[in-house]
């Protein structure tokens, strides 16, 4: 072997050529292949997250700016009807009060009739 001898064992084995190697390595580069070409690259995914996040932040703003002028209104509503059931009570001790002063009006005028 050291002499240029052969053992007779390299011989025996197939050497492709590299254009052999290439046709075979073609056939199979789809097998092979671990990204595929359809995906979009990271910084195109990344500006259209970013692209969506800012539509997200613009929707929300918007919603919580809706939520805010609705608790408002509410307030507002709240208020108001405290006010009327106030006035209620008010017409209520009033009518209450009218209806004493005649029923002591129709006892009076009752006694003063016998």
């Amino acid at each position: 072997m050291q002499m240029g001898h052969s053992v007779g064992v390299t011989d025996s084995y197939y050497k492709p050529t590299e254009d052999e190697m290439l046709t075979e390595y073609l056939k199979a580069v789809v097998d092979l292949t671990i990204l595929d070409t359809e995906f979009k690259p990271a910084q195109e995914d990344i500006e259209e997250l970013k692209l969506e996040n800012r539509d997200l932040k613009k929707k929300y703003s918007t919603i919580m700016n809706m939520i805010k002028g609705l608790k408002l209104q509410m307030q507002e509503y709240n208020s108001e009807i405290q006010k009327s059931n106030e006035e209620l009570a008010n017409n209520k001790k009033e009518r209450e009060r009218v209806t004493k002063e005649i029923n002591e009006l129709k006892k009076k005028q009752k006694n003063e009739k016998y």
